[in-house]
This record gives C-alpha cells, sequence and structure tokens, in this order.
C-alpha cells in the first residue's frame, strides 16, 4: 500500500482530490489512467469518417496553425495517414496570415478533389469559410480548442472541441488530436499510441490548460521518455539543449517549445514539422540549424523590443502599438509582460492602415470575453480565455483603446495557502513529496505555504527583491516578484520553497507569493 505523506493530502484535499484512490492516481499517473476518447461525443463520429476516407481511397488535405499546438495535430495525423498509404496534402499557416480561413481555399479544394478537410487549431471561427465547404459538400472535421459562437457552424461537418465533451474538459488542440489519433489506432493492431504521446506533452505545455486529468499524463509521459523518443528529431534537440538527466517542464516550456515556434514566427513553420517527421540524421541536423538560425533571430528581436516596450510613454496603458514590427511576435512579448507584471496586455503591429495583434492575460482575467464585447470593432477576432488574436483598421484605434483603458483590470495577488508550513519546518524530504505534486502550471499551480511570525531582512541596500527570512535557529535567502515593497520586520508570509542544485550542492530560498 502506497503511503502518502500528510503534507501532500493536505494540499490536495483543498484541491478536491480527496479520495485516495483519486489522490494516488494524481500522484502516480499513468498510461492506463488515460480517459477513453469517446470523452468528446465527436470523436466516434470522426474516426469513421477518416476510415470511411481510407476505405474509398479519398483525398485528404490536412490544414494546421503553425505553432506547436497545431504542428502537433498534424503531425499526429500524418503519421497515421502515412501508415495507411492514403493520398493527402497539408498546410501550415504562419503568423504573418490572417486568423481566418479564406474563403478562396475552397476553390483549390474543389479543383483538386478533396473529399476531406481536417483542421487543426485554427478554422472554428472560420464561419464563411465553413459554410462554402458544407455547400460544395466537402467535409470537414474541425480540430479545436479556441472559443465560437456554436450556433453560427454548419451541422454539417465534425467538430473535436470541449463544447462537444461527455464532461469538462481543457485540451490543447494535440491533446484534441491525440485522442483522435487513440481511438484511430485502436481499430489496427499494427499501430500504438504509446510511442507519440511526447507531441502531447510538447504541446499541453505551450498551451493555457489545466494540468490535470490526460494533460498531466501526457505531460508526466513525455517528461519520463523525451530522451528514449521514437521521434528522431526530439531526440537530437532534446539531447543538444538539455544536458541533465532530469528534464523539467521549465525546460520543455523555456527552452525546446521556443524553438520549435520560432520558424512560424518568421512564415516557415514546416521546419519544425520536418524536424519531427524527418528520419534521417543529417538531414535533422540541417532542419535544426534552420531552427537556430530563426530562434536567435527571434531572442534578439524579443529582447530588443521588451526593453524599448517598458520605456513607452503608452506602457503603463498595457495598449502598445509598435510600428512596421512582426506581429508574428506581439503573442511572445504580450505573454513577457503578463508573466512580468500580472497584468493583461495588448501589443500590435501596425502596417500602413491596417493594426494586427495579440493578446495575453493573467488566470484571472477572462480576456476573450471581455474582448469578445466589441468584436464589431475589428477585422478578425478570435482565441481563448487568456490569448486573443485580432486585427482592426487604424480608424478604430480610439475607440479600442478608451474601450480598453475602462476595463476593470487589476493585479490579483490573494492570500490564498495551501497548508500551513513554518519554515523551520522545512526539510529536504519536502521537495521529494513536492516533485509528486508536478508538473505545475494551470489547475496544478505551485503549492503555497503559509508561516507565521518570520523575520524579514533586505540582504543589501539598494536589491529590491531579495531578502533573508528567518525564524528562530533558520535562515533562508528569500526572493519576490510582487509590486508592493517587502517591507523589513516580523511578517506572516505565503510562500513556496524552491530549491536548485549548483556544484553538487543544495540550494534551498522561498519564493514569497503575498504577507501580511
Amino acid at each position: 500500500m502506497i503511503q502518502i505523506p500528510q503534507l501532500l493530502k493536505d494540499i490536495l484535499y483543498k484541491r478536491n482530490i480527496k479520495i485516495e484512490e483519486e489522490i494516488i492516481k494524481f500522484l502516480y499517473p499513468s498510461l492506463n489512467d488515460l480517459t477513453e476518447p469517446s470523452v468528446v461525443k465527436t470523436i466516434e463520429i470522426a474516426t469513421r469518417e477518416i476510415i470511411k476516407a481510407i476505405e474509398n481511397k479519398d483525398k485528404i488535405f490536412i490544414y494546421g496553425d503553425g505553432d506547436i499546438d497545431g504542428i502537433g495535430g498534424v503531425f499526429l495525423i500524418i503519421k497515421f495517414l502515412k501508415d495507411k498509404n492514403v493520398e493527402f496534402n497539408y498546410y501550415l499557416t504562419h503568423r504573418l496570415e490572417d486568423y481566418e480561413i479564406e474563403e478562396t481555399f475552397v476553390n483549390y479544394l474543389l479543383k483538386e478533389k478533396y473529399k476531406l478537410l481536417i483542421l487543426i487549431d485554427c478554422g472554428i471561427s472560420s464561419y464563411k469559410f465553413l459554410k462554402r465547404c458544407a455547400d460544395e459538400n466537402i467535409k470537414i472535421i474541425v480540430i479545436d480548442h479556441h472559443q465560437t459562437d456554436i450556433e453560427k457552424l454548419p451541422e454539417s461537418h465534425i467538430y473535436i472541441h470541449p463544447f462537444f465533451s461527455s464532461k469538462d474538459i481543457d485540451f490543447s488542440a494535440t491533446g484534441l488530436s491525440f485522442k483522435l489519433f487513440q481511438n484511430l489506432t485502436s481499430n489496427y493492431s499494427n499501430f500504438t499510441f504509446n510511442s507519440y504521446i511526447s507531441i502531447a506533452g510538447l504541446a499541453t505545455l505551450s498551451e493555457n490548460v489545466d494540468l490535470t486529468g490526460d494533460n498531466r499524463i501526457f505531460v508526466k509521459e513525455m517528461l519520463k521518455d523525451l530522451r528514449n523518443s521514437t521521434i528522431n528529431g526530439l531526440n537530437l534537440i532534446v539531447s543538444k539543449y538539455l544536458r541533465e538527466n532530469k528534464i523539467e517542464s521549465e525546460d520543455i516550456k523555456k527552452i525546446i517549445n521556443p524553438k520549435l515556434n520560432s520558424p512560424g514566427r518568421f512564415g516557415k513553420p514546416e521546419i519544425s514539422l520536418n524536424l519531427l517527421l524527418e528520419e534521417n540524421e543529417k538531414e535533422i541536423e540541417k532542419l535544426l540549424k534552420e531552427i537556430e538560425i530563426l530562434d536567435r533571430k527571434r531572442y534578439q528581436v524579443t529582447k530588443k523590443t521588451m526593453k524599448a516596450i517598458e520605456n513607452k510613454k503608452s506602457f503603463e496603458s498595457r495598449f502598445i502599438i509598435l510600428d512596421d514590427f512582426p506581429e508574428s511576435l506581439c503573442g511572445i512579448i504580450a505573454s513577457r509582460l503578463v508573466e512580468r507584471y500580472n497584468l493583461p496586455f495588448l501589443i500590435m503591429s501596425r502596417k500602413d492602415n491596417i493594426v494586427k495583434g495579440s493578446g495575453r492575460s493573467p488566470e484571472k482575467f477572462n480576456l476573450y470575453e471581455n474582448m469578445k464585447k466589441i468584436k464589431n470593432k475589428f477585422l478578425s477576432f478570435g482565441g481563448h480565455k487568456n490569448a486573443i488574436g485580432f486585427k482592426f483598421h487604424i480608424e478604430k484605434k480610439d475607440e479600442i483603446e478608451e474601450y480598453w483603458k475602462d476595463l476593470r483590470v487589476f493585479e490579483v495577488k490573494e492570500k490564498y495557502y495551501d497548508a500551513l508550513l513554518g519554515i523551520e519546518n522545512i526539510k529536504p524530504e519536502i521537495f521529494e513529496y513536492l516533485e509528486l505534486l508536478k508538473p505545475y502550471g494551470k489547475g496544478n499551480p505551485a503549492p503555497i505555504f503559509l508561516s507565521k511570525n518570520v523575520i524579514i531582512k533586505k540582504i543589501k541596500k539598494g536589491e529590491k527583491n531579495k531578502f533573508w527570512a528567518a525564524k528562530g535557529d533558520v535562515i533562508f535567502e528569500c526572493e519576490t516578484d510582487l509590486l508592493k515593497e517587502l517591507e523589513e520586520g516580523e511578517k506572516t508570509i505565503f510562500y513556496t520553497p524552491e530549491f536548485e542544485k549548483k556544484d553538487g550542492y543544495y540550494k534551498i530560498y522561498l519564493k514569497i507569493k503575498n504577507f501580511k
């Protein structure tokens, strides 16, 4: 029988995981715990449609977004169709295009006699395109997790979307594609889905989805198996950039995914897809060099722009328009600013009279629903709760900016904690317990503890964010990114303990989330 430390029970109880069996599944998830694909009601219908197309030798077209979430889904469907010798073609969008699929693309599908179109991580709000395909008798399977007006969707198509699930789920587009892939492969004894779960893990960490249930399994399995992946391109990129034996989810989010997303930022997403599909090591090395060049460019532009933005007069409004800036990088800049300031930002690029941009927001602020209220002012608009993409004519700028300024937005720093843990009781084994809670993210944040009567002192005058935290004979270095200043004196602190390994030694420090 597995013994669960009381500290973990206390944390999970607060997160509504209370039954012993649920606790064990959460702490020790396995592939056997994956939900049945039928959790999304439309997956069985989509499976039958694809199998019918295979049997009829129909041509299939796959159309996906050019970030890792779209690329991951396209990769899974291509791997399956290749194994079945199906005639197919594909296209990846890139961040230099509009957000909706043009109606004129229907003409190409008709000309080339494609009977089935699979859209991945895009298309759910391309209502005119969907209707035209319905009118022309082109069947579409839409695999998407972005928000949409369901009543506008033509009934003749198949929608694999969290809206059509039998319970509350929060999958990325690749996560949804993986559930379809899981169901498709169950119909063929020579094909298993296990070898490709790393792709679902990568995409899950790239999207703002709950790290619970299947998503948690995707990521845990990926972190465990990534160095032995059957995908040669992943093996090479991981071995080159992640030297340490243990791979953390933060390594994927900050090192691997940005590199795989960089080609799409500059209009070449097929480079990353080819890296995953290619089996020849020399070809993989060439592709990786191309990715490195684009990623270096992305890094340099991002760093320079962040510095320039923080010096702008418009910075405080968080409504920032940059002239002739690559709109493909607006989302990255917005995300970085949200991480740093815990407030929503709109970052835009203007070219002539057209403004394109991206918005990002902290978890507590529903950016999509707030901006959807003025959807009629945009030429195109889409996204989900904490991320949007949009385009508008410059003449609408003042109206949109005025609405943005009037939104009630504030930094949310709740005095919430998962469990009581005096800093004098922090022992090395606590980190072994906390390791079982990872990966952290939406739906499963890093635990916050409360400790009373802690003496706070600045480490060095003029150093804003670094302090000593002492209680009794125990003293730890601590840091905070709070906007309000942490003053010296006796405090109750809300904190997360962290440790880092350096030169063979472990250093424990505290991240202070709040205080009183």
